[in-house]
């Protein structure tokens, strides 16, 4: 006990760093801004000894209060200590920490490990996490009736498309605030699975591990659902952060990612000059948890990035801004993570074991040569690695000299740092996405698109096109401020949510249009009996005369002749008796 009283004493006056060789530490000795409930995480990279574990492990020490007591503890992967503090630090506080005495499962010691770290100045801000959130009002109904409010929604395109069920939950922009609903439609537009509800359901997916998941935002986290869409559990983040809806990852092992954004008051005239002291500065923190949700991974852009890789309009002398914006997690088949960061048009490989960034693509710092592209991307979303290890991202492309969106998907070669476009997307109507969108590769090749939240209703809200970018199928929501952040499609098993009841008779009908885009010929398929037909044009003139509209005799298509037609996106409208339904074409010249 003298001896560690006399390292604590040496090192509180030194202020120096004793470091054994570590796989992973956190916090990262010397940084800053660290929340006061944070841990303390040590993986040496080797298998360790739990028996060795105990109060003689570890030494924590506050400028302010003195000695810690913590909990210690080994994740299930054996390698990584954690060690939680009984009571939370004090802000803007000077932490120090001495690791020792730890054994590896081969008998040999690991070298004792000295270091300090710095709390935030603000306090806490975790909201209380409640696992009750759970059994309160969480379930998804299994509804018989659909309700007047759901979006009304489309056909634009159909022309034998990958056969899943379409996943989404659409935010209303300015629309009403009753129209958002957690869903799964079928090809026909007929939902298989919704539930109206107004803040939750943001990132609905299907995870890894083959359970659903969506963001609760009453919790700060993200419920799991199984097979048979019942909640069965939530994750949150750890150290005083809250989860942040831009995405989760939870993989077959159990483990899971998350992140949060992190506000911290900065002083910016240290960086910049006209630098507000008191900056209030939102940064980004990465968290990975083990299947008994310690947090074990945690990457922070303030030990990483510097505040000028933002780009565009990020105004480092404001006293309120941004600097990363990350907005996708991925983990590729090598455990390491990838970041997508808006505000810095990067895309960021950081590995999985150490936390270290790999590389970096894309922005200021960018580290590759950009072949068969010659504009990059720009306030991107959604970046995923490929089982091929080729990466695909939407490009809002906001910053362009010709402002479109587009689907990108590149080969990186990781050595040479050369990125090769291998195939890209922009659709016909060549528009933009401020906000949101993602990039699915279907398993049949063919490539699901997102947009976002489109500029207008006359635009669609997501395209599946095939490796050669013909368009089959396409959808687009009635109203344009219905924004959808992330879209997927999925298969869903027979034994997949058997009891779930849809009313037949609420069913949408169907209706194709194609060719879409098309130029001298659409064909317009419907299940109406004694329907009839008429077009527009985007102003609302009804332009039927024009397009020789021709009633197939032995069926209920009808043939338009569109030869006269310019380059445009045009209306069409069915009717039969007191059924209604619309949807658009566009001609390409």
């Amino acid at each position: 006990m003298a001896y560690r009283i006399f390292v604590i004493i040496l090192f509180l006056f030194t202020n120096s760093i004793v470091s054994a060789q570590y796989e992973f530490l956190s916090p990262i000795p010397n940084s800053r801004y660290h929340n006061i409930e944070t841990n303390i995480i040590f993986r040496d990279g080797d298998l360790i000894n739990p028996n060795s574990l105990n109060s003689n492990s570890f030494d924590i020490y506050s400028f302010s209060t003195g000695n810690h007591t913590a909990q210690i503890t080994l994740s299930p992967d054996g390698k990584t200590v954690i060690i939680n503090p009984d009571v939370d630090f004090n802000t803007d506080d000077k932490i120090y920490v001495s690791i020792q005495n730890i054994v590896r499962l081969d008998g040999s010691v690991i070298d004792s490990l000295n270091f300090y770290f710095f709390t935030t100045k603000n306090g806490s801000k975790n909201l209380p996490y409640n696992e009750n959130y759970i059994s309160v009002n969480t379930a998804l109904y299994k509804t018989k009736s659909i309700p007047e409010s759901f979006p009304d929604i489309s056909t634009l395109a159909y022309d034998n498309p990958y056969e899943g069920y379409i996943f989404f939950q659409n935010t209303s922009g300015y629309a009403s605030y009753y129209d958002r609903f957690i869903s799964i439609i079928d090809h026909n537009l007929n939902p298989y699975l919704y539930i109206q509800d107004n803040n939750r359901g943001l990132s609905f997916t299907k995870q890894k591990n083959g359970q659903y998941s969506f963001f609760n935002p009453y919790g700060y986290s993200f419920y799991t659902l199984d097979t048979t869409f019942a909640i069965v559990d939530s994750f949150a983040c750890g150290n005083g952060y809250n989860a942040d809806f831009h995405d989760f990852q939870l993989l077959e092992n159990g483990n899971s990612y998350l992140l949060a954004y992190d506000v911290q008051i900065v002083d910016m005239s240290e960086y910049i000059e006209g630098g507000e002291p008191e900056a209030q500065v939102t940064g980004v923190v990465i968290q990975g948890l083990d299947s008994q949700k310690n947090v074990i991974f945690q990457f922070r852009t303030w030990d990483y990035f510097e505040f000028a890789d933002a780009l565009h309009y990020v105004d480092l002398t404001s006293h309120y801004f941004a600097y990363a914006h990350t907005n996708s997690i991925d983990i590729d088949e090598n455990g390491n993570v990838l970041i997508s960061n808006y505000l810095m048009d990067e895309l960021t490989l950081i590995n999985g074991k150490t936390g270290n960034i790999k590389w970096r693509f894309g922005g200021k710092n960018n580290q590759f040569t950009f072949l068969n592209d010659t504009i990059g991307f720009t306030t991107q979303h959604d970046a995923r690695r490929l089982s091929n290890g080729n990466i695909t991202l939407f490009d809002n492309g906001l910053f362009h000299t010709d402002v479109v969106s587009s689907a990108k998907e590149y080969e990186l070669d990781e050595v040479n740092k050369t990125a090769r476009l291998v195939w890209g997307y922009t659709h016909p109507l060549h528009f933009s996405s401020p906000r949101s969108g993602n990039v699915q590769r279907l398993p049949n090749g063919n490539t699901f698109i997102n947009w976002g939240w489109r500029p207008s209703n006359l635009f669609p809200s997501m395209t599946e096109v095939r490796p050669d970018s013909t368009i089959v199928h396409e959808i687009s929501f009635a109203k344009s401020d219905h924004l959808v952040y992330r879209a997927y499609k999925f298969i869903i098993s027979e034994s997949d949510s058997t009891d779930i009841i849809v009313d037949k008779k609420l069913k949408l009908s169907k209706i194709n249009a194609y060719p879409n885009p098309a130029q001298d010929f659409v064909i317009i398929d419907s299940n109406f009996e004694n329907s009839n037909l008429r077009v527009q044009d985007v102003s609302g003139k009804d332009i039927s005369c024009q397009v020789c509209v021709e009633k197939h005799a032995k069926n209920s298509s009808h043939i338009l002749n569109t030869s006269s037609l310019s380059t445009g996106l045009y209306i069409y409208i069915i009717t039969s008796g007191v059924e209604i339904q619309s949807g658009k074409f566009v001609i390409i010249r």
